[in-house]
């Protein structure tokens, strides 16, 4: 995946080998979840940094990696083979940061995680990290079917909420069930309702 600089790509590889990432799946979840954050930054969550976005390519790739083990607590497991596995590439504090937003399941659990680690992290830092976990994981949901249907995604004002117009090339049916279930967690962190406006693609 040409997203990532060289050293961190081929450690992603290896990842992808030994816990068999879907490398399709993980490049749309990817694809969704920078789409979303480059729409939530024109509406006031920004600025986002090279930083942030190497953060969510990764996060997005990597979410939900421990389900190879076990799907009941695939979060956990995430939250674990991230912060203890080696990356090349990334330092310390940068390969905790992924793998809290990988493991991202709501903000309970990230709390719990990150507090493991209180002493790394800023209040703000923890704060930014919570919303992309929360980007990532509605991403996730938008590819539930692994079948890559969506092709944009932009987020619209209207009122006190934010319409997120989703276009996609296949029926969506799925996509929408599992995404209504998810945009909770994002609505909480944006404080702002959301709703998720599917279109089929002429």
């Amino acid at each position: 995946m040409p997203i990532f600089p060289n050293v961190v790509e081929e450690s992603f590889y290896e990842l992808a080998i030994d816990y068999d990432i879907n490398l399709k799946h993980a490049s749309q979840v990817s694809t969704n979840a920078m789409m979303m954050l480059h729409e939530l930054e024109k509406h006031g969550i920004g600025p986002i940094s090279q930083k942030d976005e190497k953060f969510i390519r990764l996060g997005s790739s990597l979410y939900n990696l421990g389900s190879y083990i076990d799907a009941e607590a695939s979060h956990q497991h995430t939250f674990y083979l991230l912060a203890n596995r080696t990356i090349d590439g990334l330092l310390h504090k940068e390969r905790l940061t992924v793998a809290l937003i990988a493991s991202f399941k709501n903000k309970e659990l990230f709390k719990r995680n990150a507090a493991l680690y209180q002493d790394w992290f800023g209040k703000d830092e923890l704060s930014k990290y919570s919303l992309f976990g929360s980007i990532v994981k509605l991403a996730y949901s938008l590819n539930a079917t692994k079948r890559d249907i969506i092709q944009s995604i932009t987020v619209e004002p209207e009122g006190s909420e934010l319409v997120f117009q989703i276009l996609c090339n296949n029926d969506w049916g799925p996509e929408q069930y599992q995404a209504e279930k998810q945009k909770k967690h994002l609505e909480k962190q944006l404080k702002k309702s959301i709703e998720l406006k599917f279109i089929r693609k002429k």
